[in-house]
């Protein structure tokens, strides 16, 4: 019987995933995340803040601590688009391996991806028929084509929520100019993903945020909305109403971490376009993200 913990560094939260493995089962023993707004800047200087990389690892910090009380065997750490884009990356490495006694093993775009279809593909019945798997995160969005539970293709674009936040969602509200520029460069970027029938199924905090507010999820229980369709006139209505709504009233809305507050409408125009894209009328939400994925990938083979 061993405990491991994966965590996820990402571009805009920070999450940890504690299993326990015993003869080829995996038992969830603990799940759960943070803001750390890591890339917040990153797109006008290119670097990590010295603000948002302080405050990432002492959440790190606490992280690691709260996963070695639940007795775990070894932590395993990845970095995303963030860790990968940002000139500074190498040295924030350096200050958490250093600092908090873990080293970050920063993950290619492609194998964001592949791990992403594999936190799907090991939590959902994805059937034998053509499936697309999207990740819409911080700084980058993962789109993985598959059929049969194999990937055929998988791509990473370079657009995520907590960038187009920084880049495009300034005023309060967000401006009609600035949002059709965030509209243009979503509209460029999707243009990349490959179209072809099948289901489409959401990861990560964006599709679950979406789907927690329109189903009156309250109490952050995210499990109950995993496996349950989302209509594609829910995304596009979640933008409508975000683009006139001042951040105050966002962190109010029932069902939405007010930390996601922010990022919230960026992350809502990602899926819509994605959406849209790929002609979807509905997709299938997976509570799970990347760190499931690395956790199996890592620990169940």
């Amino acid at each position: 019987m061993s405990r491991y913990a994966v965590m996820d560094i990402g571009s805009n939260s920070l999450k940890l995933y504690v299993g326990r493995v015993m003869h080829g089962r995996v038992t969830d023993l603990d799940d759960r995340s943070t803001i750390n707004r890591l890339a917040e800047g990153l797109a006008a200087t290119g670097e990590l803040s010295e603000e948002a990389m302080d405050r990432t690892i002492d959440a790190i910090k606490e992280l690691r601590d709260h996963a070695e009380g639940l007795g775990v065997e070894k932590v395993v750490a990845v970095g995303t688009q963030a860790m990968r884009s940002a000139d500074n990356a190498r040295e924030f490495a350096t200050m958490i391996r250093n600092r908090c006694r873990i080293g970050v093993k920063v993950l290619s775009g492609k194998d964001e991806a592949r791990l992403a279809f594999l936190s799907a593909a090991t939590s959902l019945p994805l059937g034998t028929g053509p499936v697309t798997v999207f990740d819409a995160g911080g700084a980058s969005t993962e789109v993985v084509a598959g059929i049969g539970g194999e990937i055929r293709e998988a791509l990473s674009l370079n657009v995520g929520a907590r960038v187009l936040t920084d880049r495009y969602c300034v005023e309060d509200p967000v401006g009609e100019a600035a949002f059709a520029e965030l509209v243009d460069e979503l509209e460029r970027a999707v243009a990349e993903v490959p179209r072809g029938p099948g289901a489409l199924v959401g990861i990560g905090s964006t599709a679950v945020s979406l789907a927690t507010v329109h189903f009156g999820v309250v109490d952050g229980r995210t499990d109950q909305v995993h496996g349950r369709a989302l209509p594609r006139e829910v995304a596009e209505t979640a933008v409508w109403r975000l683009r006139g709504m001042r951040l105050a009233e966002k962190r109010h809305i029932p069902g939405l971490h007010p930390g996601r507050a922010d990022v919230m409408l960026a992350g809502a125009a990602i899926v819509t376009a994605l959406m849209r894209r790929l002609d979807a009328d509905e997709l299938i939400v997976c509570h799970r993200g990347l760190r499931h994925g690395v956790f199996h990938d890592r620990f169940c083979g």
